[in-house]
């Protein structure tokens, strides 16, 4: 595993997303990349898990903006 295993997992907060359509065209496109999405709409937040060796953050971001969502603001969260 070690040295190969590039998978990353990285929590976005996500205003603007409220039901569970946007939820599911979200996991939707990003599934489509091969991005594993773990949405709570509770917390407005994505959680993404992905390898950062075929997809980057910002990239996933882009993703998730093309959507064009009404109300979304998209931000890595901070801790």
């Amino acid at each position: 595993m070690g040295l190969f295993n590039k998978n990353i997992q990285e929590t976005l907060k996500v205003e603007g997303m409220k039901c569970e359509h946007c939820s599911a065209r979200v996991k939707d496109a990003l599934k489509s990349h091969k991005v594993k999405a773990t949405i709570s709409l509770e917390n407005k937040e994505v959680v993404v898990n992905f390898d950062e060796k075929k997809i980057s953050l910002n990239q996933i971001k882009e993703i998730i903006i093309s959507l064009q969502l009404n109300g979304l603001d998209l931000n890595k969260k901070k801790y």
